[in-house]
């Protein structure tokens, strides 16, 4: 190797594309070094150095192409071996749809930031469809730093847009009963089924699709919650990775027990999608149209009309239920919400029920309490059904009886503000008080003090400016022999107090200082 090296040392190619100098002369000879060293221990590859050399050939080694991103791509979704299939297919669809079309075949060292940046901006997206476009890219960028391949992620410095999180819209009780009632006479069993347990335990369809009678406790009345169906594939974990055991209420308890005469015998899926028209034949059905056919199909008891129930299928994804679901808002008359919702319902009517965020969280398959107080926090503080305002009312109006007297003068409990501080903006420029303040403000040019005389107006109750005692009196010299604001404010600021209904919520210790 060290002899072919010495006998292609003159061809061209074999320089280092620096400009001369002492450093660049000492970083060529540690680079030199490096490369007799690894010469000398058999492990040097001349690819590694001078990957465009063309004399690569007399050396036996294969010509190697730089490496692109749709190379680094492909490698990147075959290492996603621990995400869920339908995340993968997200993944290859953003890829194939944003990013391959223009990157696929530059090589990935050569792919700067406004690469990036154009390739991005050409593909029309909302901010939600912007930011998951990101993801993917700066994964792959992020696999070909770790291999060594580029030193930088160009697309790290891409800022997400700013998406406006939906909130929750929640169904209310009597919406919750019409649609429940709805579903019970139009639409098969099996469906009403279905939404009375959605609302009544808040599992994620996704969750709810795969429950099993197997994991049903029938002693004491909880559905284990160990796995989730997305896009007909069935996932042994849920969207938490966490098992849980969600208790059910008489209202669930009563759907899963009438949903045993359809599906408990093939002790497999507990909810499955019912039989449609084209599932069977009966001859005394044409001419009828969808609606009829259904109540007509619905309303049979046979033994025959049993057998055909339960051909019905176990749901394949978590969105087949929506033209059941549809219908039955559109015959009832209510605002359109997504099936989704009523996980959302049943979390916001546990809460305002009272029952304790931490289990409300536990039920709903949370990682922790943080996401239930965020996104549920309008619910929480209204689950107290007003005994927090109750505690403030109290305490802000329950200080003093309805007419007290205090110095000889009658307050009332609850003085009215606006008329107090209408007639003191009326006496304001009158008052000796003020007087002095004007006094003050004209001889001292430091109008950021306290004792700063707009700081009272329209604050000040009348009865205390008009009082002699205060108004009147003297203000002391205090050691630099300057006379303050500070003693007219501090008190009026004391009368105020004494006379107010918070006397009592203020402290002695407060009113002294004062």
């Amino acid at each position: 190797m060290a002899r072919a090296l010495r006998q292609i040392s003159w061809l061209p190619g074999l320089w280092l594309d620096l400009e001369w100098n002492e450093r660049n002369r000492r970083a060529a000879l540690r680079l030199v070094e490096e490369i007799r060293a690894k010469i000398h221990y058999g492990t040097f590859k001349p690819a590694d150095y001078f990957p465009e050399y063309a004399g690569l050939t007399l050396l036996g080694v294969a010509y190697q192409a730089p490496r692109t991103f749709g190379y680094y791509a492909v490698l990147w979704l075959a290492s996603l071996t621990d995400l869920a299939p339908a995340t993968r297919q997200d993944y290859r669809k953003i890829l194939d749809r944003v990013w391959l079309p223009a990157l696929a075949d530059r090589p990935i060292s050569e792919i700067r930031y406004i690469d990036v940046v154009t390739a991005f901006t050409a593909v029309k997206a909302g901010g939600k469809t912007r930011n998951n476009n990101l993801v993917p890219v700066r994964q792959v960028f992020a696999f070909a730093t770790k291999d060594g391949a580029i030193d930088v992620n160009p697309a790290a410095k891409i800022e997400n847009a700013k998406v406006q999180k939906p909130r929750p819209d929640p169904f209310s009780a009597v919406e919750i009963a019409t649609i429940l009632a709805d579903l019970a006479k139009h639409e098969h069993p099996q469906i009403a089924n279905y939404f009375t347990v959605a609302f009544n335990c808040g599992l994620r369809p996704s969750e709810q699709i795969a429950l099993r009678w197997s994991d049903i406790d029938f002693n004491l009345r909880t559905v284990r919650v160990q796995r989730a169906r997305v896009r007909s594939i069935d996932k042994a974990c849920t969207k938490t990775h966490e098992i849980r055991d969600v208790d059910l209420n008489e209202a669930a308890w009563a759907a899963i027990m009438s949903q045993r005469e359809y599906t408990q015998l093939p002790n497999g899926a507990i909810f499955h999608r019912p039989p449609v028209a084209r599932d069977w034949q009966d001859g005394t059905t044409p001419g009828m149209n969808g609606a009829k056919r259904r109540a007509a199909y619905y309303a049979r008891t046979d033994v025959a009309h049993r057998a055909i129930a339960h051909m019905s299928q176990p749901w394949k994804d978590e969105k087949a239920q929506h033209q059941y679901w549809d219908r039955c808002l559109r015959r009832a008359k209510i605002r359109y919400r997504v099936p989704y919702q009523c996980r959302h319902t049943y979390a916001t009517q546990a809460l305002m029920l009272g029952a304790s965020p931490l289990y409300v969280s536990a039920q709903l398959g949370h990682a922790n309490t943080q996401m239930l107080h965020r996104v549920y926090s309008k619910w929480i503080n209204g689950a107290d059904m007003g005994r927090e305002r109750a505690k403030l009312n109290v305490g802000f109006t329950g200080g003093l009886a309805a007419d007290e007297t205090i110095s000889g003068k009658t307050v009332s409990s609850t003085p009215d503000l606006p008329a107090i501080c209408q007639q003191t903006d009326e006496i304001y420029e009158k008052s000796e008080l003020n007087q002095q303040l004007a006094w003050r403000r004209e001889r001292d040019s430091n109008t950021t003090r306290p004792g700063y005389a707009p700081a009272l107006r329209g604050k000040v109750p009348y009865e205390t400016l008009s009082n002699p005692a205060i108004c009147h009196k003297k203000p002391p010299q205090d050691d630099s022999g300057q006379t303050g604001a500070r003693f007219q404010i501090a008190e009026a600021m004391s009368v105020f107090l004494k006379s107010s209904p918070l006397k009592r919520s203020v402290s002695p210790a407060v009113l002294a200082s004062a």
